[in-house]
């Protein structure tokens, strides 16, 4: 069965490539039931990649005339991508992606979000790799390990603290691996820190996202996250939901039946997607 929904969809509102009314034409061609905005909630520190002020009231608006608009022939949920740093109000959407990507010099979580440290410097997990390195240098001594252990610890507070629905690009400290070689992806110890993370979050029923977004930039060959955690997760009971991490109207569906394929191959049998009918915000269809 094709995957015929999108939960994780960015827009002109944040940093994507499409307007909403595009999005929801090519949801619509595609045969979509259902798909879901996610745009970055505000963030005071690094505004060019969230939504702020204004822009956020804009973006509900415009999701509930489309909500309005697609009745009866397609399910749009305005939902949102919450960092753990993000400053917003989780009750103004449908719901929430959990996703870390910023780790800072000093974790004051409050002033930052805030707004109220200016002068505390912050490194993008999946941002400029010259960048992030020079941070795993400052911050870790060019510690890769100590690097991703801080990266699983911060998403598993996320989960623990905010309770997302769905957890956001599980292993996305993956990204720039490639290039900058913080460590070596199959090796015990970072897996165990990985595994850990997954094992704290799991009981917190959040679904866990498998997410092609790496794959439609051309950083990886393959989803977040990757074949062993994936297994992981399916030993832990947890529950899949399948994204493109959408940027352009033209990827909304980019690999999933490619993906649909490996977690067969991995013994799963079915995924989540947002519902195409009232009644339930999520629904299981078969692989």
């Amino acid at each position: 069965m094709k995957i015929l929904s999108n939960p994780h969809t960015h827009s002109l509102y944040c940093d994507g490539k499409s307007t909403i009314a595009e999005m929801a034409d090519s949801a619509r061609s595609l045969g979509f039931v259902s798909l879901g905005f996610s745009g970055h909630g505000h963030q005071n520190f690094d505004v060019r990649f969230s939504m702020f002020g204004e822009n956020t009231v804009r973006y509900l608006a415009e999701l509930r005339a489309l909500k309005a608009e697609c009745a009866g022939r397609m399910r749009i949920y305005a939902g949102v991508e919450r960092d753990y740093y993000a400053e917003l109000n989780p009750a103004d959407y449908d719901y929430s992606i959990g996703s870390v990507h910023y780790l800072f010099e000093r974790d004051e979580p409050e002033a930052i979000r805030s707004g109220e440290c200016a002068d505390n410097p912050f490194y993008a997990v999946d941002g400029n790799t010259e960048r992030l390195c020079e941070g795993v240098k400052k911050l870790f001594h060019g510690d890769g390990l100590a690097f991703a252990a801080a990266y699983y610890e911060l998403l598993a507070r996320h989960v623990e603290e905010n309770h997302p629905e769905i957890i956001g690009h599980f292993d996305i400290v993956r990204k720039n691996n490639p290039v900058c070689h913080f460590f070596d992806e199959r090796d015990k110890a970072y897996l165990r820190l990985a595994k850990d993370a997954l094992e704290r979050v799991a009981p917190r029923g959040a679904l866990l996202e498998v997410n092609t977004g790496g794959m439609v930039r051309g950083y990886l060959p393959d989803p977040y996250p990757q074949r062993e955690l994936l297994m992981h997760a399916k030993a832990l009971g947890m529950e899949l939901i399948v994204s493109s991490d959408c940027h352009m109207a033209g990827k909304l569906d980019f690999a999933f039946e490619d993906t649909a394929r490996m977690l067969t191959e991995l013994g799963f049998d079915h995924v989540n997607i947002l519902s195409g009918t009232p009644g339930a915000m999520f629904e299981k269809v078969a692989l």
